[in-house]
């Protein structure tokens, strides 16, 4: 097997267990953006997108034959990550993948039980977007009838989430069949939806995806948006923005759920690489997200996720890249830095003192760095498959950008993904790390991985490679609360594989967990054999050079020329 050209230099870092790496300075970092190419390193932006297209036949091996994946015709558009488009690591609905011992069974029916992980998972969504109201549901709860806003659908959906973020692996190991009985009572919601079901369609679609379940996660979420218009949420953002629309506290809560729902629909987009289904609404959105929420932080993202919406749109249309496109993505560059600038004292971001920040604010940060690393990562085409070898065509640059400051920029983002992401397991804990971090994390890997492997021996970014190893470090201790992360280890480590100065990183453990589903027996298989993922998601791939790693692993699908 071909090895990487770097080799481990004498001072390699092994055993990090605090974030002891050197924090990016703004001020300085600022100061060295320039229109001068300044150095040289891998040019993030020339790398193709992951433009998968419809994937025909995704082959893979099981049982040591090659068979048709059960993702064999999905798409997966331009913004998708590689980690997401790997059919072998299909995550399946199990109890446990290690039981507890008898006799140390967990009563899931028990009161006191569901009250702590409700009042847990009150105190979790705060780091991202609000869905249950506490007063509102526990009113509701107590009159024991389905309603507006209690349903056993909705609260199982929501102790599935809760359960998954228990230090206790035995009842982390309840979270599947909390989303069981959820499961076994959508048809019946369907048949009747209110406001319950929306809110649990969209705790659902969080749970699939921390599991590794992104289809059904995706649809789950759809559904949610279609419940806006079909119970009329959408004719309060029709209003005139003058009117008193949300007159009573239920109405003001339902208008911010309707809002969070866009801003779990945008991510899910970005995540997947997909066209949007709230878009159509958009227009009125806006004029109406002002008037609803007391919540510091449903006004930012909803904010940020409208430019995050229309950029998402812009680099997933199937068609080369445009001077008109480039021109709107520059001005969005710009529109992103205004919001950032505008953000409410309480939750702007001190670099010289990150531990100070809030942390309903961690994951908002984060999303904005990986929004402006992705606006200064474009590909050369989002419209072709791109190969291995290719890079004679220049990729794009926004206005007043070069591809150095442009690759500057995105170095420098991934290193303070990494700093909020180890801040903030320090002070708060990793079992309290919101969802919308995960995704986050795994391209602050990816980019700090492409830099080390395009790097000179001699030139090794020693303080790139403490973050990465931190960053390893909270993956792998995320894994037992979200199983995705263990599907994003493995892609690093096969990424890495064959690099000597990356050989202890991504390694341990990442085949236990999630287990193995065999599709033929029905059993679970902790074994991995045969190809992963597809040649064409590499080197497709937003971050990762395809001339910087061996292709041995992946499979080369669905190519006819081009």
């Amino acid at each position: 097997m071909a090895t990487s050209k770097l080799v481990p230099k004498a001072a390699s870092i092994h055993g990090t267990t605090t974030a002891t790496a050197e924090p990016p300075n703004e001020s300085s970092y600022v100061n060295q953006l320039s229109q001068k190419e300044t150095g040289r390193g891998p040019d993030l932006r020339s790398l193709g997108s992951i433009n998968i297209e419809i994937q025909s036949r995704m082959p893979h091996m099981i049982d040591g034959e090659e068979g048709v994946s059960e993702q064999s015709d999905i798409y997966f558009g331009p913004t998708c990550q590689l980690h997401v488009s790997s059919p072998s690591d299909a995550v399946r609905s199990v109890s446990s993948v290690h039981p507890p011992p008898p006799g140390t069974q967990i009563d899931m029916d028990c009161d006191r039980l569901k009250t702590l992980l409700f009042n847990n998972y009150c105190n979790f969504q705060t780091l991202s977007v609000t869905i249950i109201n506490r007063e509102i549901f526990l009113s509701r709860q107590a009159l024991g009838i389905r309603s507006q806003h209690y349903s056993k659908f909705l609260e199982n959906s929501l102790l599935a989430c809760s359960a998954r973020l228990s230090t206790s692996a035995a009842v982390r190991a309840l979270g599947s069949s909390f989303a069981m009985r959820a499961k076994s009572e959508i048809v019946s919601e369907l048949e009747d939806p209110n406001m319950a079901t929306l809110q649990g369609m969209l705790l659902l679609s969080d749970y699939e995806m921390t599991e590794g379940r992104d289809r059904v996660g995706w649809m789950y979420c759809g559904i949610a948006c279609r419940l806006i218009v079909d119970l009329g949420l959408h004719h309060m953002w029709a209003k005139n923005s003058d009117q008193d629309v949300a007159n009573t506290h239920e109405e003001s809560f339902r208008a911010s759920v309707a809002l969070g729902c866009f801003v779990y629909e945008t991510l899910w987009s970005l995540y997947l690489g997909r066209p949007s289904h709230i878009t159509i609404l958009s227009p009125s959105i806006s004029a109406y997200a002002g008037h609803v929420s007391d919540n510091p932080t449903l006004r930012p993202w909803f904010d940020l996720c409208v430019l995050i919406a229309e950029i998402t749109a812009l680099l997933n249309r199937p068609s080369p890249m445009q001077a008109s496109t480039l021109s709107r993505l520059s001005e969005l560059d710009e529109k992103l830095r205004r919001w950032y600038t505008l953000l409410p004292a309480d939750i702007a971001l001190d670099y010289s003192n990150v531990s100070g920040l809030d942390a309903v604010a961690y994951g908002l940060h984060m999303q904005y760095l990986r929004v402006q690393m992705l606006l200064h990562s474009l590909p050369i085409s989002t419209h072709r498959k791109r190969k291995q070898g290719e890079g004679t065509d220049q990729p794009p640059v926004l206005r007043n950008w070069t591809a150095e400051t442009s690759r500057q920029l995105v170095h420098h983002n991934a290193v303070k993904i990494a700093q909020l992401g180890i801040t903030y397991r320090q002070i708060f804990g990793v079992e309290k790390t919101p969802s919308v971090m995960l995704d986050n994390l795994y391209v602050a890997a990816t980019i700090l991985i492409s830099d080390l492997l395009g790097a000179e021996p001699s030139s090794v970014d020693e303080n790139g490679l403490r973050w990465l190893r931190l960053l390893d470090e909270m993956m792998k201790d995320l894994q037992p609360h979200f199983h995705i992360t263990a599907r994003m280890r493995r892609t690093l480590a096969r990424i890495v594989e064959g690099c000597p100065l990356l050989a202890d990183v991504f390694t341990d453990d990442v085949q236990t967990s999630p287990a193995q589903y065999n599709t033929k027996t029905g059993d679970m298989d902790t074994s991995h054999g045969g190809a992963w993922g597809s040649l064409e998601a590499a080197v497709n791939d937003f971050v990762l050079d395809p001339n910087l790693f061996n292709f041995v692993d992946f499979e080369l699908v669905g190519d006819s020329g081009g």
